[in-house]
């Protein structure tokens, strides 16, 4: 399986002309958030994957001769996963409680945001520093869980929620880019860009537990609820990118 997957990646390379001139990029947003804690006055300690949720971008890129621009096809993914754990009272009926006996109340919030897009760019310049303007579309998707893990789900307080479910949400952008890049040799570069634009995506419902008195009792209940505005969506948007890669080929020295 993974030969016939290089099979495909290479045939793809050849049949584009990207052995010619072609790269590579990476999100620069980790390490930049490492040397930003590294030499800054925050508490936190760097490490080199960077900071929880902070998005991981792949580019890959190919230069069109004919049209003296850039074509390049952005992966872009967001994991978060965050956990607490408290002592609430043990016997809760929504009313009264038993401070004296408390078991262990564990939380864990995990949210999935993956983005891919294609942009069109020119650079502008020729010497080590260029500008770059262009313009793309982008498709995404996001979703986020939430869980309360306890001995008796009743100890939560009247009207806690102990579980929701976002479902997953779909979106379309369109978008301009203006930017710089910087080759800090003949195939490494270092570049930023902007974006603005404009998306339409679809919000689900959103389903949740949640502690209810029901006749001076506590029970948990499941329910839904609907968008706070409506099923879709139109905003607008800034997006600020960083990236770090390398290209070469037959002309690459002189892009």
């Amino acid at each position: 399986m993974r030969r016939l997957l290089l099979s495909v990646i290479c045939a793809f390379f050849f049949s584009q002309g990207l052995l010619a001139q072609w790269g590579v990029g990476i999100s620069a947003s980790p390490f930049l958030d490492y040397t930003g804690n590294l030499i800054g006055p925050s508490s936190t300690i760097p490490t080199w994957q960077g900071g929880e949720g902070i998005p991981r971008a792949l580019d890959v890129f190919r230069y069109r001769s004919e049209s003296d621009d850039w074509i390049r096809y952005r992966l872009q993914t967001s994991i978060q996963r965050s956990s607490d754990r408290d002592w609430v009272p043990a016997l809760y009926d929504g009313l009264n409680e038993i401070p004296q006996e408390n078991v262990t109340e564990e939380s864990l919030e995990r949210s999935f945001e993956m983005l891919m897009g294609i942009h069109r760019e020119k650079w502008l310049g020729d010497g080590r520093l260029q500008g770059i303007w262009g313009r793309g579309v982008h498709l995404s998707t996001h979703t986020m869980r939430a869980e309360v893990s306890i001995e008796n789900p009743l100890a939560a307080y009247v009207g806690d929620t102990l579980w929701y479910d976002t479902g997953y949400s779909f979106g379309a952008a369109v978008f301009v880019q203006t930017g710089v890049i910087y080759q800090i040799t003949p195939s490494l570069f270092l570049s930023g860009r902007m974006g603005f634009g404009m998306d339409v995506h679809y919000v689900p419902e959103v389903r949740y537990r949640r502690v209810e008195t029901f006749s001076g009792s506590a029970e948990l209940i499941e329910r839904t609820a609907e968008p706070s505005n409506s099923y879709w969506r139109v905003d607008n948007f800034m997006i600020p990118e960083f990236s770090i890669g390398f290209y070469f080929g037959a002309d690459s020295d002189e892009k």
